[in-house]
């Protein structure tokens, strides 16, 4: 009797954790890519009105990026971390090149999620850090885009940072663009997780029972 009272009690408590916040929240780890179009990684002398049409920088080569976007269980909130060991930015003109390195990008946005897509509901709070031809810096961009597309465990990711708060790095403003690919992760959250233990554990009861 005792051992039923148990089996039954350890269903009921996981029935009623799932029902409490009971979801998957998803991780995404990027695979590769990063910054890698010239045309949406650029700098402009600082105050520029049009950046982007006054961009006397733009990067060199593509740079690799490591990091994860976790959107939570409810698909409302992405959570960023990114970092990039070495960026490069060229001249237009005259000049010589700026770099960017041990660069770590973060922030949140809140986002809309769906059947295979992840997409930015107005702008988002970042963090960068790093340094700028050896001097260190410290900036708090807005996140101006975040676009992700699921399929098969895989994301295809696209993830702007600034123009606005980006600004006077090296007495320029910037944008700096990731495209990106990411491996997919279901992640259960704590009361899935409770789930699976008290399933587990309703299980064992009734298996020294019989």
């Amino acid at each position: 009797m005792l051992r039923r009272w148990l089996s039954k009690s350890f269903m009921a408590a996981g029935l009623w954790a799932l029902s409490t916040t009971g979801a998957w929240a998803l991780s995404l780890t990027i695979t590769s890519g990063g910054l890698t179009a010239a045309n949406a990684n650029y700098g402009c002398p600082t105050g520029s009105a049009l950046c982007q049409t006054n961009a006397d920088f733009a990067l060199s080569a593509p740079a690799s990026a490591t990091g994860t976007i976790d959107i939570n269980a409810a698909g409302t909130i992405a959570t960023i971390n990114l970092y990039v060991s070495n960026a490069v930015f060229a001249p237009t003109g005259a000049g010589s090149p700026i770099t960017f390195a041990a660069a770590t990008y973060s922030g949140t946005v809140n986002v809309l999620s769906g059947a295979g897509f992840v997409s930015s509901v107005g702008p988002g709070a970042g963090s960068l850090s790093g340094t700028v031809d050896g001097s260190p810096f410290s900036v708090s961009p807005s996140i101006s885009i975040l676009n992700c597309t699921l399929s098969g465990g895989t994301a295809l990711c696209g993830i702007a940072f600034g123009k606005a708060g980006f600004t006077n790095v090296a007495a320029h403003d910037w944008v700096h663009t990731f495209n990106v690919t990411a491996s997919t992760t279901p992640v259960p959250e704590p009361a899935s997780a409770l789930l699976v233990l008290f399933g587990v554990a309703g299980m064992l009861v009734r298996t020294r029972r019989s």
